[in-house]
């Protein structure tokens, strides 16, 4: 993966409360990972975050290991405004997955 993007505020390493997440894009191929980490004492069970390096007018599928993250196909234009990570379980991490739908 190219490029590195941080999709939550800095968290110092004694934060247990906020969410941490972060992505890697490959804008030739197209595709990327979004790592996600909730702490052990967040509330949230989501976090909304903005998906970097996509095209606004190109679609895309998400897909998660755990299943908690899929969506068949979603636009660049959304992604770009926010999109929104479920993590039901505290302390508890992800891996998602997006790729170019080539149509």
């Amino acid at each position: 993966m190219k490029d590195f993007y941080i999709l939550t505020p800095y968290n110092d390493v004694n934060n247990t409360v906020n969410w941490t997440v972060f992505e890697y894009f490959d804008s030739k191929l197209d595709r990327g990972v979004i790592q996600a980490f909730r702490p052990e004492n967040s509330e949230e069970d989501s976090c909304n975050i903005i998906v970097s390096g996509v095209s606004p007018n190109e679609y895309y599928t998400i897909t998660d290991a755990e299943g908690y993250n899929f969506v068949n196909k979603i636009k660049g234009s959304i992604l770009l405004q926010g999109y929104t990570l479920f993590l039901p379980n505290q302390r508890s991490s992800n891996i998602i997955y997006i790729s170019k739908i080539y149509e």
